[in-house]
């Protein structure tokens, strides 16, 4: 099967191909069927739509597990403007081929992608969703604690389906540092600020204020609310989706005028990122590799040494610091055998002068404890 995308740009910040008008994506593709009568025709353009909506998924999912979608490419044509052209029909070894160009509803397509795939996240995905905020237009961006715009976020997750990381949890994790800055960065920073936190997607950005003066003659003032996120996978850095959307509210109060216009922002936020994030979760890898945690790690050496005696293990073939801060320390682990290895690793060896036990192992998560101390 000869397939060629002809007239595709890439999303801002999406693994999809962008609308060329409205949400429309235009394609050519081949399709063959064994005959030479009308219904072959019918039969080889039918094959066409199919490969059409199959390259289109192909590039909004890095690998599409088929089989859940099965009832989209069985509903090609649904996704297919009516009347696609037809480019080049001939008669080949008693088949029927064609080449036709089709504009396909891609909005129409993501949507149903997300349904179809939501009930088959297994493992479970998990989210974390990170928005600075102003708390007025006069005040600076601050990302100290949740505001309404990430709440608004975890809200439409949830509503999803989707797991969500407790931000709060993560805010104490850093003990207080600045994460603006990591918000406002690139999607590699994103990234590992996901893995960091044990997330397979990450949603971060900002939500701002800001009113304009009345016009002459009026006391009424135009108060804007801004919020914008990127959606980022956690496994491989990729930005799925950055949105952005905007409400405007006239009033004669700034503060009340603002604080509405943040409340409807937030409430078309929540209408249009549910498509976009499920299919940033069906598309993240999820990890093979063992996290290894510890809370309140007594120092810095600590996860060195656990470090070396992780790599000393039989099979292990890295362990790295994933995170490390007063409140906790995790490490990954590439490792693909038994986790009672491991365990007896770690607990066989003084970890700088510490002797370290599981307390809690699920699945490749473990969590250690204390257990003794060098004498």
């Amino acid at each position: 099967m000869t397939r060629w995308i002809v007239a595709a740009a890439v999303l801002i910040g999406a693994g999809a191909y962008a609308a060329q008008d409205e949400d429309l994506i235009k394609v050519t593709m081949e399709g063959r069927a064994p005959g030479k009568d009308r219904a072959a025709r019918n039969e080889a353009i039918l094959t066409a739509e199919r490969e059409i909506v199959l390259e289109v998924i192909e590039g909004i999912l890095p690998k599409p597990d088929l089989a859940a979608l099965k009832t989209i490419l069985e509903r090609a044509p649904r996704y297919i403007v009516p009347s696609p052209t037809l480019m080049k029909q001939d008669i080949e070894h008693d088949s029927v081929r064609v080449e036709i160009e089709a504009q396909v509803r891609s909005e129409m397509l993501r949507r149903d992608i997300a349904q179809c795939l939501l009930p088959h996240l297994l493992p479970p995905r998990k989210a974390l969703a990170l928005i600075a905020e102003q708390p007025r237009a006069d005040a600076a961006l601050s990302s100290a604690k949740g505001g309404p715009a990430e709440t608004a976020v975890c809200e439409a997750l949830h509503e999803i389906g989707l797991d969500t990381v407790n931000s709060a949890e993560v805010r104490s994790v850093y003990a207080g540092a600045d994460l603006l800055p990591r918000i406002q960065g690139g999607a590699e920073g994103l990234a590992q600020l996901g893995r960091e936190n044990l997330a397979d997607i990450i949603i971060a950005g900002t939500a701002t204020m800001r009113h304009e003066p009345p016009p002459a003659g009026s006391n009424v003032m135009a108060c804007h609310a801004v919020i914008s996120i990127s959606i980022v996978r956690a496994s491989d850095g990729k930005t799925v989706e950055s949105k952005a959307v905007e409400a405007i509210v006239n009033g004669q109060d700034a503060s009340e005028g603002e604080a509405q216009a943040l409340e409807d922002a937030c409430a078309k936020l929540k209408k249009e990122i549910g498509v976009p994030a499920v299919l940033a979760a069906a598309g993240a890898s999820p990890p093979e590799d063992i996290v290894v945690s510890l809370l309140d790690p007594a120092s810095d050496e600590l996860g060195k040494a656990l470090a070396e005696t992780l790599r000393a293990a039989p099979g292990v073939e890295n362990a790295e610091i994933l995170l490390q801060t007063p409140k906790v320390l995790r490490l990954r682990v590439h490792y693909g055998g038994a986790m009672e290895t491991l365990v007896d690793q770690i607990s066989s060896r003084l970890c700088a002068g510490v002797r370290l036990g599981p307390k809690r192992v699920v699945g490749r998560l473990m969590e250690l404890e204390v257990t003794g101390r060098q004498p």
